[in-house]
């Protein structure tokens, strides 16, 4: 699964900001995913310099096909199938089954001062998800788990 950084059409070319591999197995009825840090530093499968070294996140700019060949490459396994998302993607999913509830080990306001997390449970729609798996301003340590 790649998931690009933007709103608006999935066609869009962006940073893949989320690469992960899923890994079924449904004899063991198992489920394995692989979540790839977009910071990797990787050789970008599929260009004419084949020798092009970036972030994995850039591997986006170059198209999905890119992106796909590139993760095959790093974890030396094939792709047969892939899922392309966006902001938009998650918003309109989050909406379509009518919301989800999360879990926050802390209270804050997002960054955009929009929404407003409880700690605890919280219901969200999609526009507050997205916000919620994005923030990382409201904490001191970042992306880290400590507020």
């Amino acid at each position: 699964m790649a998931g690009g950084d933007s709103y608006g059409s999935i066609d869009k070319i962006t940073n893949t900001d989320v690469n992960m591999v899923i890994s079924i197995n449904p004899k063991n009825q198992e489920i394995l995913i692989t979540l790839i840090p977009g910071d990797y530093y990787v050789n970008l499968i599929g260009l004419e310099d084949t020798t092009a070294m970036d972030k994995l996140t850039h591997s986006g700019y170059y198209g999905i096909e890119t992106s796909v060949k590139t993760v095959e490459n790093l974890l030396d396994t094939e792709i047969n199938y892939y899922l392309k998302i966006n902001f938009s993607t998650i918003e309109s999913l989050v909406n379509a089954i009518g919301g989800i509830n999360v879990y926050s080990d802390f209270a804050f306001t997002s960054s955009d001062h929009i929404h407003t997390y409880n700690y605890g449970k919280n219901y969200l729609d999609g526009a507050a998800a997205l916000m919620f798996a994005r923030e990382r301003k409201s904490f001191s340590n970042g992306d880290c788990s400590e507020g």
